[in-house]
């Protein structure tokens, strides 16, 4: 019974965990290479792949409860301003915040994570 419940708490932070980067995902339509830019809204943004820290792993029992895999996954991240430098994905993935990637790493270790950081487009001079 314990093992049942600790799967559907697991489904439960799954769902949160999606529910709270959708709005953000939704807003800057995170479909690489091309991000739809819409007008009131103009951004910049780059693509990263997160490096895990733990190997990704296929087996766990959440398909019994319906629960669907996550191939991969594109979490959104805010910054004010451009990234400075040469944007590596070594770079880029040192302005991650750290925990929030940690957690998805826990909760979808079957996933690929990607990362799309975005900041504002510099007005237009005219």
């Amino acid at each position: 019974m314990a093992w049942a419940g600790y799967q559907l708490n697991w489904i439960r932070q799954r769902h949160e965990f999606l529910a709270r980067h959708a709005a953000l995902s939704e807003e800057y339509d995170v479909r690489p290479p091309v991000p739809k830019v819409p007008s009131s809204h103009p951004f910049h943004s780059v693509f990263g792949t997160y490096n895990r820290k733990a190997k990704k792993s296929r087996s766990n029992f959440l398909w019994l409860f319906g629960e669907p895999r996550q191939d991969s996954m594109t979490l959104v991240v805010e910054v004010d301003q451009e990234p400075p430098g040469f944007l590596s994905n070594e770079t880029l993935q040192r302005m991650l915040p750290e925990e929030e990637f940690e957690l998805a790493e826990r909760l979808f270790p079957e996933a690929d994570l990607r990362f799309q950081i975005v900041w504002p487009a510099p007005p237009i001079a005219g």
